[in-house]
């Protein structure tokens, strides 16, 4: 669990941003760079979020391995540490290369669901800024969403069913997204 929170914490970073920089230029928040909360095919809705930053390169652009995410995958957790090609066939959880990051010997993960329910967006593009909920963007406006991802994760030791944890963690996301709509 702290593993992932620590590795969702750190997405949207972007090494561009320097002093007169402009954080609606960040393409780690821009489309399928930005946070996902999904799933693959035939797994549990919400068990599989995606997400980047820089990480590997750091040269302030997504590269092919910096589309990170977590899974649940046959009763573990897998992390996607690369992917082949930034085309929208590529950036769903059904595809890069995943890798196993539990003892599967030993345990076995029962449920995995992310979520950002409790997010919050203020549109900045009015005086003094407001929800968006309260006032919707429009084209134009520009909103700063302050994200929170919700992990719950239940598992059990593998020769033993009665042995079952279940843990929920919020992780606030560093980096706030700034967009225009």
């Amino acid at each position: 669990m702290q593993f992932m929170m620590n590795e969702i914490r750190r997405a949207g970073y972007w090494s561009g941003a320097v002093t007169g920089s402009n954080a609606l230029d960040n393409p780690f928040m821009l489309g399928a760079a930005n946070i996902t909360i999904s799933n693959a095919t035939g797994v549990t809705a919400n068990s599989c979020i995606l997400y980047s930053y820089d990480g590997e390169t750091i040269n302030g652009s997504v590269d092919e391995e910096e589309y990170y995410g977590f899974k649940l995958e046959s009763s573990t957790i897998k992390i996607r540490y690369n992917v082949a090609g930034t085309s929208a066939a590529n950036l769903t959880c059904n595809a890069g290369s995943w890798e196993n990051i539990l003892d599967t010997d030993n345990i076995e993960i029962t449920a995995l669901t992310f979520s950002s329910a409790n997010s919050q967006c203020l549109n900045t593009s009015v005086s003094p800024p407001v929800s968006c909920t309260t006032t919707a963007l429009t084209s134009g406006d520009t909103g700063v969403e302050s994200r929170e991802i919700q992990i719950t994760l239940t598992g059990n030791v593998k020769n033993d069913t009665d042995v079952e944890k279940t843990l929920i963690s919020i992780v606030k996301v560093r980096n706030n997204r700034i967009y225009t709509e």
